[in-house]
This record gives C-alpha cells, sequence and structure tokens, in this order.
C-alpha cells in the first residue's frame, strides 16, 4: 500500500488484479522465509498450470517482485527471490486491420449514429478507443488533434490543459 499511494487509480486496479488473481491464491500460507528461487519458479509454474498466460504470469512475477523488493528494504528478508527469474517468452501476434470494406460491413450494424462515427474514427484515423473517446469537438478540424486518452472513464491529462490551447 505504502508503493502505491502515487500509482493511477487504473494502476492500482490492475496491479491488484494480479495480487488478487495470480498471487495470493498460490502463495498465502508460504512463510516469506520459504519463499526462496525454486518456490518462486514452482509458483510461476503453478500459475501457468492454473491457465495464466505468458504476459499476465511475467507481470505477476514483477509484481510480486516489488512486493518482496519492499520486504528486502524493510529487512524482512535477506534478498528477493524474484531477483533472477526470466521474463517467459511472449508471443505476440499482428492484428490484422480491417479492410475497408470490412469496416463498413460493421458500421452498417451499429446501433447508433455515434456508433457508426465513432468506428469510422477508430478505423480511419487509426485512433485507440481512449484516444477517440477523450476526443472534443475543438480538436476536430482539418487536422484531427489526439492529445490525450480516457483511462477507466477518467481522462488521463485532466489535470493538464492542451498544448494547442
Amino acid at each position: 500500500d505504502a508503493e502505491a499511494a502515487g500509482w493511477a487509480p487504473s494502476t492500482r486496479r490492475t496491479q491488484g488484479s494480479s495480487i488478487d488473481l495470480w498471487i495470493v491464491p498460490f502463495i498465502t500460507g508460504v512463510r516469506m522465509r520459504d519463499l526462496g528461487h525454486a518456490r518462486v519458479r514452482r509458483w510461476r509454474q503453478e500459475i501457468r498450470a492454473a491457465g495464466c498466460p505468458p504476459t499476465q504470469a511475467n507481470k505477476a512475477a514483477r509484481v510480486l517482485s516489488a512486493a518482496l523488493g519492499v520486504a528486502v528494504r524493510e529487512s524482512l528478508i535477506p534478498a528477493n527471490p524474484c531477483q533472477g527469474l526470466r521474463r517467459l517468452p511472449v508471443v505476440v501476434a499482428r492484428p490484422r486491420a480491417l479492410s475497408p470494406a470490412e469496416v463498413e460491413l460493421v458500421r452498417v450494424h451499429m446501433p447508433t449514429l455515434r456508433d457508426v462515427a465513432l468506428l469510422g474514427l477508430m478505423a480511419y484515423a487509426g485512433l485507440r478507443s481512449g484516444e477517440a473517446l477523450a476526443l472534443r469537438w475543438r480538436d476536430v478540424g482539418r487536422v484531427l488533434v489526439v492529445d490525450r486518452a480516457v483511462s477507466d472513464g477518467d481522462p488521463a491529462d485532466q489535470d493538464q490543459p492542451p498544448p494547442h490551447g
């Protein structure tokens, strides 16, 4: 909790999700002094066997390592047993962009004109959902200004004015 004080709400949620899904259920009851390199490697094998994808397993290992790093700094354990744990390889599949004909097939099935416009912006301007949802009318003109995004419903730059005025 002390380390998380400065984190954004979305970071707190994602870190908490890793803790709740992949850390607590698998190492609850393990004494800190028994949590050595071998036990950490076994933990990672257990979460992978339970269906944790490599990307989430790597993330969970980073979260666990950060927590154990605090334990080292507070002299609760002599060393971080996650130190030296190699990341699992991740195969990244490149997404295939929809053709204009495919985009238009999807757009005709959108329930509202707002959805049609949003899908068009995302498909033809290459915007991510958070970027499209953060647009304001003053951002739209001859040039589309994309200088912020929405994350979990909150503008990422809510305290900063846009650089263009």
